[in-house]
């Protein structure tokens, strides 16, 4: 299977509750970077968890996908 096979939308009940960020999808569409922690879902902004809850029914989610390579510039 092809790593992009990987990322495909699972419904809610699947979703990581161990504070893994995740893009979620909402009726009104997709929220990127999303944590499950106290009892709701929350967005990360710049890699920081936001006391904003996600207002809106949480439907699907899918993992992130894995950051491009970092190439070190060349002297």
């Amino acid at each position: 299977m092809s790593k992009l096979a990987t990322h495909h939308w699972r419904p809610i009940k699947t979703a990581p509750r161990d504070g893994t960020t995740v893009d979620v999808y909402t009726p009104f569409g997709r929220i990127a970077n999303a944590v499950f922690t106290d009892n709701c879902w929350r967005y990360v902004y710049f890699g920081r968890l936001s006391y904003v809850p996600v207002g809106v029914k949480v439907t699907h989610w899918m993992p992130l996908p894995e950051p491009p390579e970092r190439k070190v510039p060349s002297e």
